[in-house]
Parts: structure tokens; sequence; C-alpha cells
């Protein structure tokens, strides 16, 4: 049996897909409508809730890349999100920076679902499917990990990682992968980059 849950109670508009007990999606968008009131104003998150529930309910009807992005660089929101958003069969679920403030800017921007500081509340969601990670070069090593330890789909900027040890494990980690992994060099398309595989050619 399949069944659509419908969720609309205080601030926030959600929608669910079950399947024989196993959670196929769950959307959820909550209203920072409030924030500037100190507490839900009931007649606006009424009006909220009636302009919210067919985009929720869509998505999860959509069998959309569930994406988790972490990590907040310019590269990441001028080339990378500011592209993913053009496709309608990707859901922008969490967006995650260690600067909160700036995580919900983007949430607003690109209208992902939610906005964290936490990469938790990524690597050990049920329904984001996919991750980017667009962070420091120091934390690669750890978020491809546990990424990849939960099976996740994963598109990352250079490095791997920064240490021989690192890699070692990595390897045995991906043994035991069975998800897509990308691995992005930006450089590449860069002039110089560009013309120095052109004298090397030459």
């Amino acid at each position: 049996m399949i069944v659509l849950g419908i969720e609309s109670s205080c601030d926030e508009t959600s929608a669910s897909i079950v399947k024989d007990h196993k959670i196929l999606s769950n959307i959820i968008f909550s209203q920072e409508i409030h924030s500037e009131y100190g507490g839900v104003v009931p007649e606006l998150a009424s009006r909220e809730h009636q302009k919210n529930i067919a985009y929720v309910v869509n998505k999860s009807l959509l069998k959309s890349i569930n994406i988790g992005f972490i990590g907040l660089g310019n590269f990441a929101e001028n080339y990378l999100i500011s592209n993913l958003v053009k496709n309608k069969d990707v859901l922008l679920n969490t967006v995650v920076n260690s600067r909160g403030e700036s995580s919900k800017n983007v949430m607003k921007k690109y209208k992902f679902l939610n906005s964290s500081s936490s990469r938790e509340d990524i690597i050990l969601s049920k329904e984001i499917n996919t991750v980017f990670i667009s962070s420091r070069h120091n934390t690669h090593y750890n978020l491809l990990l546990e990424s990849a330890s939960q099976q996740k789909n994963i598109y990352m900027d250079k490095p791997l990682c920064l240490k021989r040890e690192e890699l070692k494990e990595l390897k045995k980690v991906f043994n035991l992968y069975k998800g897509n992994f990308l691995l992005g060099f930006n450089r590449r398309f860069s002039p110089l980059s560009v013309y120095a595989k052109k004298k090397i050619v030459e």
C-alpha cells in the first residue's frame, strides 16, 4: 500500500510518501515569516499553508535527486547552486554552512527547504540521497568518509583528502560503496590550464 500523508499544523507544511512502512519521501517547508513576531501568527500560517501545500506535495511525488549542500564559497554559490536550481528534477533539500546565518540566506535565495549549521542534518537524513561537498579542504576527508558510509551519491570539489593515511582509509570505505561519486576540479577550465594543456599537446 502507498500512502500520501499531508501535515499542515502550526508553521510547517509537509507531505510524505510511505510504501509498505518505508518512507520514500518526506518534504517539510518551514515558514520563516513568523520570526519577526516572536511567535506563530495563525492567519499568516494559514495563508502560507495554502501557498506551499501544492509545492511540497509535488516534490514528494517527484522522483527527484534530493540534495544536501555543504559549504558556501563563491564557487559553490555562483557556479554549482546557481546551475542546480535550473534542473527541475532536483530537489534542493538542505544547505549547511558553519555560519548559520549565511546558510539561511542561501536557503531563502535559492529556495532550499532547510538550512543548518550541522552536517549531520544532511549526512544522517533518510530523505537526502545526494551530497555536494564544497567546504574547506581540511574537512573533505571526514565529510567524504561519513557520506560514503551512508551510501550517499557524492559530488565533491578537489582534493579527496590531505594525507596518505586518509587516502588508504578511503580506499577501504569505497570498496563497500555502492553510490555514485564525482570529484570536481574546476581549475581545468581556467585560461591558464587550457593554455598549458594546449602547449603540452604541441
